[in-house]
């Protein structure tokens, strides 16, 4: 089959911010070239310009080379490039008429995208094309090679014919205006060389191009029209490959300028300027866009570069200290295309790097990279041995891997994170082949669990009815993460906690809680002041506190135990910030005694203040054990408790023997006496014995002391008590101060 190639001619023209094209139809060549069965002719898409103007060669070089990479058509396109004083650019092309279904039927088989796919899809396998019914199509001759058909030399040895006005460009001949730039005017001359374009308006050989098979007026509505789009009832078409998407607006307006151009005078609000724009932008230097795909969808084979994907990470989301993560990484060119892959657990994707846990993998050098603390350096390790760490994470080379297969990479890490970075982390990650790049993607999120202790009990043994207790709890979130913190005195673990003494203390609230005797409910106080107590203990609350200071809680807790509680009780600790805990630790033990020893007390002096040289003072002296229990109760009338007893008044009473003894002048030795007739003296004092007695009440006894200071012995005296039983103490109690004249 014989088809007479015809020739075509656009013209580009400048204006006020547009140019338009002029198509003009040169006569039938019965004897011009041919096309005949399809067949490769050589590996990739190939142009070669013959110039005419070589101010023009490099710029026509780079949107060669624009194009030339992205398409992989096995065909050479010989153009023709020339200067030109008019018009900015015009092209002159050759095309031929053939039936549609031989068309059709090469540009399905050649159908390599899934652009090519959705466009052919809506062509069905019918003579008349879904246009305008024809039977026939007119293709240029470059976009028949495309599609595998071969064609003859033209008459003039060249695909098509580009001119430039170089005058008005930028690169330009000297004294160029510069108004436009030259590179999308090459481009657009260069993809109707290959078969942009539409039959609009003079329908050449009453058919269409190919690229009118994709004009639209609506959904699923394919127009063939030259009604103005600008006039009442205007039509306005459009560049679908879907029959739903617009892509781009063709340039359905009767305004010299080019159908199968995109409307661009005056260019829609919003619409920025194409490659392919009808009239051409003062200043605009659009790259090619659309374009690209409404030559695809025509029979050019177009190259996409590989996608790079950072896909997915395994577990997505959970809490632990340690995690082996699957990180999924894509490339379309292979796994082995990719360079590198990173993951970054951090809370925020823009805070800094520093005190991160950032890892990439280079799989030229099998090496795993961690950025140090400070984010200014890399600490790298082969997969395989040993562990890379900085102060937030360590990761395991023995249990890491980096597997390749197909489009997939699959990083396996083996991280253990520090405490100190507690909370919650972001998963970004992220990879490259060196050219193309996922970007940063969030895939996940990761709760690095705070670590809760129950560290120590101080004392963590004795024994004694009373004691204040000092326990410290740990969190590496920070003392004030904690919620609760609990101790527990038990003679075991096991039992219920019935009968004991369990005490939880509340951060939020601060209330400090001890369970009833039955072990059923709690009762409850803010620590500072009053009792909190159950049959077993007694928490002091004025005496006890909880001071959070770093990472660490220090509850102190004053505590009495009750007889009733006696006998070896363990002390176990326990704490949590709500979510994570430190379990129940044993810390120490305490033996509460079966009989709590007896309180010995100086409670009081009657009176406890005046002025005189003679005075009768009641002395009152406490012992729980009763005040039989008591030895030696004592009473100091000095100026200061520091001062020597030498040249002062101390006294004390034996009750054993019945003797009141007063120390001498030097404070070396004791004088005596029984109680009931007579003076004990010494040159500060005198106690008239007759006067003075000792009665016993209960847990009360009542030394009273009929005293005359000496004149030497003026001054204020502070007046200090003490008592025993021999065993327990009052210690020296300040109880009143008295003036001798």
């Amino acid at each position: 089959m014989t088809v007479s190639p015809t020739p075509r001619t656009h013209v580009l023209q400048p204006g006020a911010g547009q140019a338009s094209k002029v198509r003009a139809s040169a006569n039938v060549d019965q004897n011009a070239p041919v096309y005949d069965v399809p067949s490769a002719t050589s590996a990739g898409l190939i142009i070669i310009p013959t110039f005419n103007a070589a101010a023009i060669e490099a710029t026509i070089n780079t949107a060669i080379a624009t194009i030339e990479s992205q398409f992989s058509d096995p065909i050479t396109v010989y153009i023709n490039f020339y200067e030109m004083t008019t018009g900015l650019g015009q092209s002159q092309t050759w095309f031929a008429n053939l039936p549609y279904s031989t068309f059709l039927s090469a540009l399905k088989a050649d159908a390599r995208t899934g652009d090519d796919a959705v466009a052919t899809s809506l062509l069905p396998s019918i003579a008349g094309n879904p246009v305008n019914g024809q039977t026939r199509i007119n293709v240029n001759l470059a976009n028949l090679r495309a599609v595998g058909f071969n064609t003859s030399p033209t008459q003039d040895g060249f695909d098509g014919q580009i001119g430039l006005n170089t005058t008005i460009t930028s690169p330009g001949s000297p004294s160029s205006s510069g108004s436009y730039y030259l590179l999308p005017v090459v481009l657009h001359e260069i993809d109707e060389v290959l078969g942009l374009g539409s039959a609009l308006p003079s329908v050449p050989l009453g058919t269409i191009f190919p690229e009118d098979l994709y004009r639209y007026s609506a959904v699923n509505t394919r127009t063939f029209t030259t009604v103005d789009s600008r006039s009442v009832g205007g039509v306005r078409a459009y560049f679908s490959i879907d029959a739903s998407n617009f892509l781009a607006e063709f340039n359905n307006q009767n305004d010299g300028g080019d159908f199968g151009d995109w409307q661009s005078r005056p260019r829609r609000a919003g619409v920025q300027p194409k490659v392919q724009d009808e009239s051409a932008t003062p200043g605009a230097n659009p790259a090619m866009s659309v374009e690209l795909t409404a030559l695809d969808v025509i029979g050019y084979d177009r190259v996409f570069p590989p996608v790079v994907t950072a896909n997915s990470v395994t577990p997505s989301t959970g809490t632990g200290a340690t995690q082996t993560f699957a990180l999924a990484y894509g490339d379309t060119a292979g796994a082995t295309d990719l360079q590198q892959t990173w993951v970054w657990f951090n809370p925020t994707f823009a805070s800094s790097s520093a005190n991160s846990c950032l890892v990439y993998y280079d799989r030229g050098t099998n090496l795993l990279n961690l950025l140090d603390d400070a984010g200014a350096m890399w600490l790298s390790a082969p997969l395989g041995s040993g562990t890379l760490q900085n102060s937030q994470c360590a990761i395991a080379l023995a249990s890491s891997t980096a597997v390749p297969s197909g489009n997939t990479l699959t990083l396996t890490l083996a991280v253990t994170f520090a405490p100190k970075f507690v909370g919650t982390q972001t998963i970004f990650m992220y990879a490259t082949n060196g050219t193309q790049m996922s970007g940063w993607q969030t895939r996940g999120t990761w709760m690095v669990p705070a670590i809760i202790t129950a560290d120590s009990v101080t004392p963590n043994a004795g024994t004694g009815a009373t004691q204040t207790f000092a326990l410290a709890y740990g969190d590496t979130a920070g003392a004030t993460d904690l919620h609760q913190t609990w101790v527990w005195f038990n003679p075991t673990f096991g039992s219920s906690s019935a009968n004991s003494c369990l005490v939880y203390y509340d951060r939020g609230t601060n209330l400090l809680y001890l369970v009833n005797d039955a072990g059923t409910a709690w009762l409850s106080a803010p620590l500072g002041s009053g009792t909190l107590q159950n049959s077993q203990c007694a928490i002091a609350l004025a005496g006890s506190t909880a001071v959070p200071s770093g990472n660490t809680l220090t509850l102190t807790l004053a505590f009495t135990f009750t007889s009733a509680f006696a006998g070896a009780q363990n002390v176990y600790m326990f704490a949590t910030n709500g979510t994570q805990s430190s379990g129940w630790q044993p810390r120490g033990t305490w033996t509460v005694p079966a009989t709590p020893p007896p309180v010995v007390t100086a409670d009081s002096v009657t009176p406890d203040a005046g002025t005189g040289a003679t005075q009768t003072f009641t002395l009152a002296y406490g012992d729980t054990a009763g005040a039989a229990d008591l030895h030696q109760t004592w009473v100091w009338f000095d100026g200061t408790f520091a001062s020597s007893a030498s040249n002062s008044c101390l006294v004390y009473y034996d009750l054993g023997t019945n003797l009141l003894y007063l120390i001498n002048d030097a404070g070396t030795a004791w004088l005596s006496a029984l109680l009931g007739s007579g003076t004990l003296q010494n040159s500060q004092c005198a106690i008239a014995l007759a006067s003075s007695t000792v009665v016993p009440g209960g847990n009360t006894l009542t030394l009273t002391l009929a005293l005359t200071f000496a004149p030497k012995f003026t001054g204020p005296q502070t007046i200090f008590m003490y008592a025993t039983n021999g065993a327990q103490t009052s210690g020296w109690q300040t109880r009143g101060t008295w003036t001798a004249p």
